[in-house]
């Protein structure tokens, strides 16, 4: 599939907006008088750029499963593309962060999974809640390759998806109900709509697409100026406590602004290249931007100046350059030797 530059741009914002969050976390735990904090609700609002990144994910992954003839090298492209990545940012983590040493945690989060009797509990690398979903994803798009019907691959995986939600609802969302049919998931599949439409008319008046996008932006803003409780928390996301709500405030509309990003013209301005190239690196950032911010912790005293909306933009710009600076040294040669060696296994095979 071509590369959908609007959609880099998003990954890029997306990125960018999750780094910020954590960011202010730092910040925050030693002053208060941030204008980033103190205004509207913006302390924890870039945590919504986990909520774009599930929209974008349901609508690239969705198509690429549909292209599939394989549920092996669709589940092992997966594999190659997401984890080696997270298992040396979960190890690094572990190593840098005390708080995050228990070996029992390590080990389930090393595979997608939470700790047994813990339906709130967070795995090693603090951002690896959302991989468990994206994992759950990916077996839900395997289900539907292996289903063999004259229903299309989006109605297969609507099906599959709503009936985990529905299944999920009716178990309390017990473990492991509370992941693998939590509501979150809804934000995929409304990327799955996207790509179902996207596949037969790929580009909409433009209208249609700045009306789109201007009630995305709206709805989002809104939320950023008067609150939006607690649905920012991994936790009362990963218990399903607050997910339908999550999906409400910030599912909708980040799937409005992708659709916005999607359907409009592909042609990308030059002045904007260096966000594409963001959104390439986006996962890297997403990963290791959090080792960087626990570092710059761990040294506060030495590198924070005096006022905090300073120390916040520092540290967003050092751990965003870390995390591109860990996808040109690590992700990009490591996927591209890991998927040729791959590639020739399954071809002998």
């Amino acid at each position: 599939m071509e590369k959908l530059q609007n959609l880099q741009l998003m990954r890029a914002i997306a990125a960018v907006l999750v780094v910020w969050a954590h960011a202010i976390d730092v910040v925050g735990k030693r002053q208060q008088d941030a204008f980033q904090i103190a205004w509207g609700a913006l302390e924890n609002f870039g945590a919504v750029g986990v909520d774009v990144f599930f929209v974008i994910s349901g609508f690239i992954v969705s198509l690429t499963a549909e292209r599939s003839r394989s549920v092996t090298k669709f589940l092992v492209a997966r594999l190659v593309r997401i984890w080696p990545l997270y298992l040396i940012a979960t190890v690094v983590v572990f190593a840098v962060d005390p708080a995050a040493r228990s070996l029992a945690t390590l080990a389930w989060s090393a595979v997608f999974l939470q700790a047994p009797g813990l339906p709130a509990g967070m795995p090693t690398h603090p951002l690896g809640w959302s991989l468990m979903f994206e994992a759950v994803f990916y077996l839900m798009l395997a289900g539907a390759i292996c289903w063999r019907t004259r229903r299309s691959m989006p109605e297969r995986v609507l099906i599959i998806g709503s009936a985990a939600i529905l299944v999920a609802g009716v178990c309390g969302f017990h473990q492991p109900t509370n992941i693998i049919g939590n509501p979150v998931i809804i934000e995929f599949l409304l990327g799955v709509v996207i790509g179902w439409v996207y596949r037969r008319r790929p580009e909409l008046p433009t209208w249609v697409t700045s009306g789109l996008f201007v009630v995305g932006t709206v709805l989002l803003l809104s939320t950023a100026m008067y609150g939006f409780g607690f649905i920012s928390e991994a936790p009362q996301t990963l218990d399903a406590s607050l997910s339908w709500d999550r999906v409400r405030l910030w599912g909708i509309p980040s799937a409005l602004l992708i659709a916005s990003a999607v359907f409009r013209s592909n042609a990308t301005p030059a002045v904007a290249r260096p966000l594409v190239f963001l959104g390439d690196s986006s996962y890297s950032i997403y990963l290791f931007s959090f080792v960087a911010l626990l570092l710059l912790d761990q040294g506060w005293e030495v590198w924070a100046p005096a006022s905090p909306d300073v120390a916040i933009v520092l540290a967003t710009s050092v751990a965003v350059v870390f995390g591109v600076i860990c996808y040109v040294m690590l992700e990009r040669p490591l996927t591209s030797v890991l998927r040729t060696r791959i590639e020739m296994h399954l071809a002998k095979a």
